[in-house]
């Protein structure tokens, strides 16, 4: 039996396995298995970490891939010997015939202060948060980070804290929540969506500090530059950490090819450049979307990614046709609270819905589109792993939104 083995059960990795999945049933392949490693038994819904729901944002490895016999492992991975064709965790080694590295992402600074990067991270910070309406005394709230995370962030918590008083027949305390951003106040998301940015973190009551540049942090102390070049301290009952994103631990120590942010180099396959029975997917690849812009640590890139790079993984292993990765069509979709959300379109964010439409939007997104097959027949896991690009729209009418 041909073997590949995927490193990663994030949105890439899932998605690799999909289209690894759907390549081999298409062409009635029998002689092949598809081997996932991931340290935790589960997948987590990363974009949904913001929310108030957090148990709906992790759904067993055992749901999603044993129905596609998607042989699962949990394991954290301590090395490869790429001249064996070997992976060596820390239970045990899996030999592979094609490797497809999804390991994902962790945050740029990983001081120990609070943020939503992994559902554990997250679960964390709305006990803190929890603890601190319990208290039913007043407490600030600082979000460093002024892009699409902080910015979720940001405008979700006072919804999460009026949740979680009204479950539990509480006051609502006085807050305060300060956004620290190194920019002017929502412009890190360009000049078209800044000004209902700015309403909506209004509306949530947010106060911003921007132009501002964190020096260092603590669980409840913030220490800047402010606008005016001047060196301040702050105090906090919670910090949250959403000051961006690089490739994971593991691919910094792989001897491979890097751009100089650490990611992989890929060519138009999704192949690691000079190892051709190498695939990578997701945060990690070094790759672009189209002739001028590169990818940017999304699912919404790094799903499509996975699944040209499972396809491929098959079409290597039987001397099929490769596929070449592309993915003109760039949307985005931010979750502003109580304002409702933004939907923008190019890469300029040219707003397109915005309010409750695109609130409805958003929801349809995190909760249904970005979900893998659970418990599902082979026809679902083989739709599950179709390459093209599929706009949210398009979607949006065969679904029941």
């Amino acid at each position: 039996m041909k073997k590949i083995l995927i490193i990663g059960g994030g949105h890439a990795g899932t998605s690799a396995a999909f289209g690894a999945f759907r390549n081999m049933k298409l062409n009635g392949i029998e002689d092949l298995e598809i081997h996932l490693i991931d340290k935790n038994p589960y997948m987590t819904i990363k974009p949904r970490l913001y929310e108030y729901e957090l148990e709906e944002t992790i759904i067993p490895f055992s749901e999603i891939l044993t129905p596609a016999d998607i042989h699962f492992h949990q394991d954290e991975v301590s090395n490869i010997d790429f001249s064996k064709q070997v992976v060596k965790g820390q239970k045990e080694s899996y030999p592979y015939d094609v490797l497809i590295i999804t390991a994902g992402s962790d945050l740029s600074q990983t001081e120990k202060v609070h943020n939503v990067n992994s559902y554990e991270s997250a679960k964390a910070l709305q006990d803190d948060l929890n603890r601190l309406i319990s208290n039913q005394q007043p407490f600030k709230v600082a979000v460093l980070g002024g892009g699409f995370t902080g910015l979720e962030v940001s405008c979700e918590l006072p919804i999460n804290i009026q949740k979680y008083a009204n479950q539990n027949g509480l006051e609502i305390p006085d807050y305060q929540i300060t956004l620290f951003d190194h920019h002017e106040t929502g412009a890190a998301l360009g000049k078209n969506p800044q000004p209902e940015i700015v309403k909506a973190l209004k509306l949530a009551g947010v106060k911003g500090e921007p132009n501002t540049n964190i020096l260092s942090m603590t669980s409840n102390e913030v220490v800047f530059e402010n606008e005016k070049g001047q060196e301040e301290k702050r105090q906090f009952d919670l910090v949250i950490n959403t000051l961006g994103q690089k490739p994971s631990a593991l691919t910094q120590w792989l001897d491979l090819p890097k751009n100089k942010k650490g990611q992989v180099l890929t060519n138009r396959f999704l192949q690691v450049q000079d190892h051709a029975n190498i695939f990578t997917a997701g945060d990690m690849a070094s790759i672009f979307v189209d002739e001028s812009n590169q990818a940017l640590m999304t699912c919404q890139q790094g799903r499509p990614q996975g699944r040209y790079a499972g396809q491929n993984a098959v079409a290597l292993l039987y001397q099929l046709e490769l596929m070449e990765y592309s993915q003109p069509n760039y949307i985005t979709c931010i979750d502003l609270g109580a304002y409702g959300a933004l939907y923008t379109t190019g890469w300029d964010r040219q707003i397109l819905y915005k309010g409750e439409m695109a609130k409805r939007l958003k929801q349809h997104i995190n909760q249904e589109r970005i979900y893998p097959p659970r418990n599902g027949t082979e026809e679902d896991y083989i739709e599950a792993g179709q390459a093209q690009f599929v706009g949210v729209m398009e979607s949006i009418k065969e679904s029941r939104f």
